[in-house]
């Protein structure tokens, strides 16, 4: 089907046009990062051995659950720590031949196990204060209900209440001295300020390379400090009489220890399944940054997802339709520059070009009427170069075409060598020649935009 103008240049020359695509190789984890990443989380790994014998030992001589449970607590987080370890060194291994794309969904997958680690720390400590809870919410109950039968209802409850907080403390309050006492919540202390310095640290490397796997290690560090403060909050019960702060206090941070594991959980499950990871504002000047390199006409089909602690992304840049190759592939290389500098967490940008002009729904026409099935480039060009001289009188060949796709059709530059021995027709008369022979040729299922022609010989 005929659909553009014809134009007729009488000069020698030509260009090529083609589809073209580029990317950088796959991300490969710098030494500074991979050493901060190390370095940080083998700082958790002593702290943690040094806390557990510490709060382990002071409980069991001080005859202290609560110090004991932290001291496991702090046992447990050593589990974290090789899990970060194991899936940072295995998440920023390079590519090879079975992981084209790096191995950065086992950092995701490692996070994943982490804020699990979490959730199930926080679901265990809550149960725990809930089963120390219920006893002592019956025997105040029952305490402020027998004095307030014996002693009137007001003054008989508060003296109930300090009698069931006395009966279930008494053991605990018998088996510890001052000394012990005093030495459990040095302990707590010491614990509480050494769990919060190892999270600012493992936090702030956490934000500086991006690594939702140390941010969650992050968190079970703020875990172990929180499960202290418990601790530390439940030996100032037992010396202030009122058992019942500990089991409150834990359930209050088993809700911030699960709601942290979830936030993280959510979001390492929204990498695996591609979600997006940039705001608006950053996916808006990430196009703008491509928009403005020279020689982009328009960007469309910007995409991108989370591979661990980095970003990949692909995008389609529209060019001239007429840019050569090499032409297209400088414009794409600097659009991939221009991309990975404007978001840092960017290590891979796959740029795909195409003609300018082209929407999503010139694909499909493209497939079924410019290029069908039946007709292939080479053929294209194949079936011009010997139909042109056939029907024009004074053409000996056609010594080249181009094929450029504008506006949802083919725009041909053929180069026609002149027969020396046959009088040519007036310009006009051979472009309306050729027209109708690319026409007769292709048939009425091929989109033609223009014909330019230029002559040697």
């Amino acid at each position: 089907m005929w659909r553009g103008d014809v134009g007729v240049r009488g000069h020698a020359g030509h260009a090529h046009g083609s589809l073209v695509a580029t990317g950088t190789s796959p991300h490969d984890e710098s030494e500074e990062e991979r050493s901060a990443k190390a370095r940080v989380t083998w700082l958790g790994v002593v702290a943690n051995v040094a806390l557990a014998a510490a709060k382990g030992g002071v409980g069991m001589v001080a005859h202290s659950p609560v110090l004991v449970a932290d001291a496991v607590h702090s046992v447990s987080d050593l589990a974290s720590d090789a899990v970060v370890l194991i899936g940072s060194r295995v998440g920023t291994a390079p590519a090879d031949d079975g992981h084209k794309y790096g191995h950065g969904r086992l950092e995701t997958l490692a996070t994943l196990t982490v804020a699990s680690f979490l959730v199930a720390t926080g679901g265990a400590i809550a149960w725990n204060g809930a089963e120390a809870l219920l006893p002592l919410w019956g025997l105040m109950t029952d305490a402020a209900g027998q004095a307030a039968d014996g002693h009137g209802h007001g003054h008989g409850h508060v003296h109930g209440i300090v009698g069931a907080e006395a009966v279930a403390d008494e053991g605990l309050a018998a088996s510890m001295s001052s000394s012990m006492l005093w030495l459990g919540l040095s302990t707590a202390v010491v614990s509480i300020a050494t769990k919060e310095w190892l999270y600012a640290a493992t936090r702030k490397v956490a934000d500086k390379f991006k690594s939702e796997l140390l941010l969650a290690n992050a968190w079970h560090h703020r875990t172990d400090s929180l499960s202290s403060v418990v601790a530390l909050v439940g030996l100032g019960g037992v010396a202030a009489g009122l058992p019942w702060l500990d089991p409150i206090g834990s359930m209050v941070v088993a809700g911030m220890i699960v709601h942290a594991g979830g936030s993280i959980s959510i979001s390492a499950l929204r990498d695996l399944t591609d979600s997006t990871v940039l705001s608006a504002e950053e996916a808006g000047a990430l196009q703008e940054a491509m928009e403005q390199v020279s020689g982009v006409r328009a960007v469309r089909e910007l995409r991108h997802r989370r591979l661990g602690s980095y970003l990949v992304g692909d995008v389609t840049v529209q060019v001239d339709p007429r840019a050569t190759v090499s032409e297209a592939h400088v414009v794409a290389v600097a659009a991939q520059s221009a991309a990975m500098a404007t978001i840092p967490m960017l290590k891979d940008m796959v740029v795909h070009v195409e003609p300018y002009g082209m929407g999503d729904h010139d694909h499909a026409m493209l497939d079924e009427r410019v290029f069908p099935s039946s007709l292939s480039l080479e053929t294209l060009k194949a079936t011009v170069a010997g139909a042109v001289p056939a029907a024009v009188a004074g053409i000996a060949s056609v010594s080249h075409v181009e094929c450029h796709v504008e506006d949802g059709g083919l725009a041909l530059t053929i180069t026609l060598e002149l027969d020396d021995s046959e009088a040519l027709e007036p310009v006009r008369v051979v472009g309306h020649g050729v027209k109708h022979a690319v026409h007769d040729a292709l048939g009425e299922t091929t989109v033609i935009r223009s014909v330019d022609i230029h002559f040697e010989g």
